[in-house]
């Protein structure tokens, strides 16, 4: 059992992991109140920049701690990123409502390159706030001195998080699961690019400024922004104490670090190591006080109990989707569009009685309806490429959608042609719609269909097979609702 080790690699891989989870979840719940965002991201950053360097005890105590010394610095800035955030979004906006291709170049180039030095200001100023103290003239200076000088490894950390946002909207069904590890994954890189660069900074400023390091390095500098002495050595106070109590524990009964003495059986049979390991952890536990207990706990159990948690919820997940589409026989998109109650069970269960299916089958229609007033607001609100990750990703079956979805997809070249479904030669032509190929891609529902299907007599409702999705599913269901 040594990979079970507390200082073997694969417990501190545990820690580390749990340590970044339990951060962010810190850093969102102290983003609420929006105004204190510039105060959580420096406690995440001064926090993860000791994690990363396997520094500091207690991430819970440490990240408020850092909250609080760094609340009155960082607001200042924060509020000023803030608007600075707001007039980029605002001339991102009016570029798209006047359409991108109208925008001149150099507008466009100087606006992208913007864009992105203000999100890699954000990334380093409140990083750099908790780690240095410097007027504000300084800290910008600083900063933008940084993000040029270390342009290329910023934009890497950017894209991998425009990566993580972009399989967010691909796979949106596992969101929480990839925010997760994209976050711990870009906040371990960036506190890992930022401490290298930092430590260079401070190993110059050692050798020029010698006088201010001559106390015990051990307690922590003020000069790096980070707590004062009394502050830091009361952080984890509580947490010192009872490692020291452990400690003492351990060292006189010698069970934290020396090997166990092998037992003899008692019944003259060699007991396996699962069974000499949980006797040995037993009698560890024995000899502590409840405090020490909940101690050894936090410290030996509590990150592979979290990641255990973690990946076993994971993986029901993962089951409970996976038989849940397997069983799922299609899925259809409302656009602009709703159907009655008696349409949706002629649409789904209908369907699968006439093709019968068995009673553990179902089929959905209209679970995500998508709305819009006009073309400009599908794409201004860049609901196209929400759309296109979703038919990529085969979705949807189908859409039933209005007019001007029609007009809007027939372009965006999504659809089956309906030779491929079956035979078409008895729908009449006036219904049917074409692509520039010439090719049926969608029909226009009759009076009857519309009726069956739950519409207004007076809608323009059209439909239209998806190309991602199974086809064999899709010639079934055009076969149900035309032959």
């Amino acid at each position: 059992m040594n990979f079970l080790k507390m200082d073997g690699p694969v417990m501190n891989f545990l820690r580390t992991i749990t340590n970044f989870l339990i951060l962010q979840l810190l850093f969102l719940l102290c983003c609420i109140p929006v105004i204190t965002i510039g105060a959580a991201l420096s406690a995440k950053y001064h926090v993860a920049m000791k994690l990363v360097k396997d520094e500091g005890e207690g991430v819970v105590k440490s990240f408020f701690a850092a909250f609080k010394s760094n609340f009155k610095d960082a607001t200042p800035v924060w509020i000023t990123q803030f608007i600075i955030y707001i007039l980029i979004y605002i001339d991102w906006a009016w570029m798209l409502e006047q359409g991108i291709r109208l925008i001149p170049i150099p507008y466009l180039i100087a606006m992208i390159v913007i864009t992105c030095v203000a999100n890699f200001v954000g990334m380093v100023i409140f990083p750099m706030i908790s780690r240095f103290e410097m007027t504000k003239t300084k800290l910008y200076k600083g900063t933008v001195t940084f993000v040029f000088t270390h342009f290329f490894q910023l934009l890497g950390i950017f894209l991998l998080n425009l990566a993580a946002i972009v399989a967010c909207i691909w796979y949106i069904q596992w969101l929480p699961l990839i925010a997760a590890v994209a976050v711990v994954a870009v906040t371990f890189f960036l506190a890992t690019t930022l401490n290298k660069e930092f430590d260079k900074v401070e190993q110059k400023y050692r050798e020029e400024h010698p006088e201010e390091f001559a106390q015990d390095e051990e307690e922590g500098f003020k000069f790096r922004g980070e707590l004062e002495e009394e502050s830091y050595s009361a952080l984890d106070s509580s947490y010192a104490a009872s490692r020291k109590e452990l400690g003492e524990l351990a060292k006189a009964s010698a069970i934290m670090d020396a090997e166990p003495k092998e037992k003899k059986p008692v019944d003259g049979k060699k007991k396996n190591k699962v069974t000499a390991y949980y006797e040995e952890e037993r009698s560890k536990l024995k000899e502590m006080t409840g405090k020490q207990k909940w101690q050894y706990f936090v410290d030996y159990y509590l990150a592979m109990v979290i990641v255990t948690l973690l990946l076993i919820g994971g993986l029901a997940w993962y089951i409970r989707d996976v038989v849940k589409d397997k069983l799922n026989v299609f899925t259809g998109g409302l656009v602009n569009c709703t159907m009655t109650e008696e349409g949706h069970e002629y649409a789904t269960q209908g369907f699968l009685d006439w093709a019968e299916y068995s009673k553990s089958h179902t089929a959905t229609v209209g679970s995500t309806t998508m709305s819009f007033d006009s073309a400009e607001e599908y794409y201004n609100g860049m609901m196209n490429m929400a759309v296109n990750a979703e038919v990529t990703a085969g979705v949807y079956n189908f859409f039933l959608m209005d007019e001007e979805s029609m007009q809007i997809y027939k372009n965006e070249e999504i659809f089956t042609p309906l030779e491929d479904l079956g035979d078409i030669s008895m729908i009449p032509k006036e219904y049917l719609v074409y692509d520039d190929s010439n090719k049926a891609i969608a029909v226009e529902l009759d009076e009857e269909h519309k009726e069956k299907l739950g519409f207004p007599k007076n809608a323009e409702i059209y439909l239209g097979f998806i190309f991602s999705s199974d086809i064999t599913v899709n010639a079934k269901y055009f076969e149900y609702l035309y032959h």
